[in-house]
């Protein structure tokens, strides 16, 4: 059963449009984001434009209904006209809304973006009941049934335009954006570009508004002022001599160390006995995640026998000395 009948075709006639009255600042019905066109516009000029938009009459022009990428290619062509079809009658919004949305869905995969904006105008624009975006249109669009996940793409809808480009591309993760939501818009539209310009991985995205957001918290401060004005933030950026992965590294450092003080100390234990070990350059040792744990982990390499009674009798040597107890005792 599919989520809402549209009882039949949208009755329309053939007519020709002179391009420049189709309103394409008008998205009533349009969810299409950033779209590519020139795989299109190399078709179009092979084989013609073989499948026509759809357009509905407005004071002054034509509004689309259909067929977004398809004018886009025919302007950057040059065209000055083109066939169209035009509703005939009057039809309901949400019926041409769906009308698109089932031509696309036919044919192409939608983005994060473009889905979220669907999931938006349903309920904002067309007044459609949560619960009936959820149960019907949320698995239609392969969202499950989740409320969560609702809220989260409607989230992504009120994210600004430099958020949707990285959500669309997929350099920027949805759990980041559900993080980015809980920011006032004022200060999100400055906490976001230092997530972008230190070139952060999804996972380091997460994890770096999570201890921004905790550290605000703490300090009684905007997000915005912690990263702007903080000494040692200022100093770590203005290293020249620091790519910006190391500097990405040393802020996340500086924000566990600040959200953590009792992992700061312990991590600062753990450099000053790894020193003291001594460790030879096969060999080496990793301690819990955040120092709360009790394993240890030691891993060494080795290409020949000798190599491996090296690092073993190293090993046994280590269980005689202190510092590997002081290691252990850490934090």
């Amino acid at each position: 059963m599919t989520p809402t009948d549209l009882s039949g075709p949208i009755p329309s006639s053939d007519a020709w449009v002179d391009i420049s009255r189709v309103d394409l600042s008008d998205f009533t019905y349009i969810f299409t984001f950033k779209p590519e066109i020139d795989n299109l516009t190399d078709s179009i000029k092979r084989i013609n434009l073989t499948h026509h938009p759809l357009l509905q009459r407005k004071k002054g022009g034509f509004r689309l209904v259909t067929g977004y990428r398809r004018i886009l290619a025919l302007k950057q062509m040059g065209a000055k006209g083109l066939l169209a079809k035009i509703v005939k009658e009057e039809v309901s919004g949400l019926k041409l809304f769906l009308f698109n949305l089932y031509e696309n869905l036919g044919t192409r995969w939608l983005n994060d973006v473009e889905k979220a904006t669907v999931l938006e105008k349903l309920i904002n624009q067309f007044g459609l009941p949560r619960s009936k975006v959820r149960d019907e249109f949320l698995p239609h669009l392969g969202l499950g049934k989740n409320e969560k996940v609702l809220d989260l793409y409607l989230d992504l809808a009120g994210m600004e335009e430099a958020v949707k480009e990285e959500v669309a591309g997929g350099r920027f993760s949805l759990e980041a954006v559900k993080l980015l939501a809980q920011i006032p818009k004022s200060e999100r539209k400055k906490v976001f570009p230092w997530v972008k310009g230190l070139r952060l991985g999804k996972n380091k995205q997460k994890e770096f508004l999570i201890l921004l957001g905790d550290l605000a918290k703490i300090k009684g401060s905007g997000p915005t002022a912690i990263l702007e004005k903080d000494t040692k933030i200022k100093e770590i950026m203005a290293r020249e001599d620091w790519p910006l992965p190391v500097k990405a590294q040393k802020i996340e450092e500086y924000f566990k160390g600040e959200r953590y003080p009792l992992y700061r100390r312990a991590e600062e234990e753990y450099k000053k006995s790894i020193k003291e070990l001594q460790l030879p350059l096969n060999l080496s040792l990793k301690p819990p995640q955040y120092f709360e744990g009790e394993e240890y982990e030691v891993r060494f390499t080795f290409r020949k026998k000798a190599d491996f009674q090296s690092a073993v009798h190293y090993l046994n040597r280590l269980c005689e000395g202190k510092t590997l107890e002081e290691l252990l005792s850490i934090p």
